[in-house]
């Protein structure tokens, strides 16, 4: 997971605030996603469906600004995609 103080995989900045990770950016990932980004968290979504991942975090970017969502592609089923994306 993206932790404070840590950079992130896929990041492109350094987060030093809230952050979280939500996996999937449909259905109940997405609403988490956009409530944490509601109350000022930097968000690392991952999802397996690349498209509708980048679709969805660029649809918040537009809303919330691209430092405070990004998004990697996981398999959770893949222990290397999760691995890999955790920490």
């Amino acid at each position: 997971m993206c932790r404070p103080d840590t950079k992130c995989e896929s990041a492109r900045f350094y987060w030093k605030t809230q952050s979280e990770s939500v996996m999937g950016a449909q259905g109940l990932g997405a609403a988490i996603c956009i409530e944490l980004l509601k109350q000022g968290y930097k968000v690392c979504v991952a999802d397996i469906q690349e498209y509708k991942g980048k679709h969805f975090v660029h649809q918040q970017e537009e809303e919330f600004g691209s430092e405070n969502v990004i998004f990697s592609a996981c398999d959770v089923t893949k222990e290397s995609d999760y691995i890999r994306w955790t920490f």
